[in-house]
């Protein structure tokens, strides 16, 4: 149970550089530490080129399949709501494969959010940071309109693949909590970005900021 039904914020400060991007907390919100408790982080394999050249733009929503999945693609019921919420708050996206009426959606009968995979690239996280800052903050505000219960949290699952600026290293960044804590990830995928955070060591381990990193030398 999340600390007795608190509705913690997060508040995404603007920025135009990566420098200038951080998470902050609101009114009587969980600290970002509190919020990395709820990330796990493991090592990925490599990207294709074509699938990471295309995330170096954009931030793709992949199939659930992905990537080991044959066949036709397998999208969550939220991809195309996700897909839909990004583009109209101004975040370049689009998905891997095009959405029809043909397309196999997983259904989601769990009280938790489950959201689709995206894929970011190290490039398109320091080029365009406030795009990363923005689609977190919209999912949030998304799911918490979606469970509009005033004392309860609803829960979230959200994966992230994320390469290194080089292409040399990905990673995979899952996030389970409530929504308030969803828009605290940026503050991961931006440090990553910068190198400042150890790569996953492929057992889940849970990772955040290394306390010993002074922000004032920034």
């Amino acid at each position: 149970m999340e600390d007795g039904g608190r509705r913690d914020r997060y508040h995404t400060l603007s920025c135009d550089t990566l420098m200038e991007c951080s998470v902050v907390k609101a009114g009587g919100g969980e600290t970002v530490d509190e919020v990395d408790e709820r990330i796990a982080i493991e090592d990925w394999e490599p990207i294709a080129s074509e699938i990471a050249s295309r995330a170096t733009k954009k931030i793709l929503l992949m199939p659930e399949s992905w990537p080991t999945g044959s066949g036709e693609p397998v999208y969550t019921d939220s991809t195309e709501s996700v897909r839909k919420l990004l583009v109209a708050g101004g975040v370049p996206v689009e998905t891997a494969t095009p959405i029809s009426s043909r397309t196999t959606l997983a259904e989601n009968r769990a009280a938790t959010w489950v959201g689709p995979t995206l894929l970011v690239s190290g490039l398109l996280v320091t080029q365009n940071p406030s795009a990363i800052a923005l689609a977190l903050n919209l999912v949030a505000g998304y799911v918490t309109q979606l469970f509009p219960v005033r004392w309860q949290q609803p829960g979230v699952s959200l994966s992230i693949v994320q390469t290194s600026v080089d292409g040399t290293k990905t990673r995979k960044v899952k996030y389970t909590g409530p929504a308030s804590g969803l828009e605290g990830l940026a503050s991961v995928l931006f440090e990553f970005a910068r190198g400042e955070v150890k790569h996953g060591g492929g057992d889940g381990n849970h990772c955040g900021a290394d306390p010993r990193d002074d922000r004032g030398s920034q």
